[in-house]
C-alpha cells in the first residue's frame, strides 16, 4: 500500500522534497527507520540480491 500510495499521491507529489528518500511508514506518514533498517551490511546485501535477481529476469 505504501509503495502505491508514494508513486501515486498528489501529496506526495507537492512535497517531493520531504518524500525523496524518506522511509514512509503507515500510509504517507514519513518516520526514522528501524535501527536494522539502517545497517549498512543489510543494506549492501539488499542492494546486492536486488541486483542479482534483475540481472537473473535480464531487466
Amino acid at each position: 500500500m505504501n509503495s502505491a500510495y508514494t508513486a501515486a499521491s498528489s501529496e506526495v507529489k507537492a512535497k517531493a522534497q520531504a518524500f525523496k528518500g524518506a522511509y514512509v511508514n503507515l500510509v504517507g506518514k514519513i518516520t526514522d527507520p528501524s535501527p536494522a533498517a539502517r545497517e549498512a551490511r543489510l543494506e549492501n546485501e539488499l542492494y546486492d540480491t536486488t541486483l542479482e535477481l534483475l540481472k537473473e529476469l535480464k531487466i
